[in-house]
C-alpha cells in the first residue's frame, strides 16, 4: 500500500500554534540538564525541512548538513566502479551518444 506524503505547506498551520508554544529546553530551569548534548542523524524528505528549521529554531537547536566535497565524491565514484575510460574526444563522443 502507498503511503500518502502530505506536503509541509499543508501541514505547517496545523501545527503552527503547537510550535509557538513550545518553551526552548534553555527557558525551562533547572527542571532539565541543558548541558548535556547528543548528536542526532535525521533523514527525511526535504519537503519537511522548513518545519524542522522552525522547530530548531524554536527550541534553541542547531542543524548541521554534512555535504560531501567533490573530491569525496569523485572518491565514491572510483569506488562504486562508476569510471569510464576514452581514447580521445572522439572516442568520448561516441561513448556519450552512442
Amino acid at each position: 500500500k502507498e503511503r500518502k506524503i502530505t506536503p509541509l505547506p499543508d501541514l505547517y498551520p496545523k501545527f503552527e500554534k503547537h510550535i509557538e508554544r513550545v518553551k526552548p529546553m534553555s527557558e525551562l530551569g533547572e527542571l532539565f540538564n541543558v548541558n548535556t548534548l547528543e548528536n542526532v542523524q535525521l533523514s527525511l524528505p526535504n519537503i519537511d525541512m522548513d518545519f524542522l528549521r522552525a522547530i530548531s529554531k524554536k527550541m534553541g537547536w542547531t542543524i548541521k548538513r554534512e555535504r560531501k566535497s567533490g573530491i569525496e565524491k569523485g572518491l565514491e565514484d572510483i569506488r562504486k566502479g562508476n569510471v569510464y575510460h576514452a581514447k580521445n574526444s572522439e572516442d568520448l563522443l561516441k561513448q556519450i551518444l552512442g
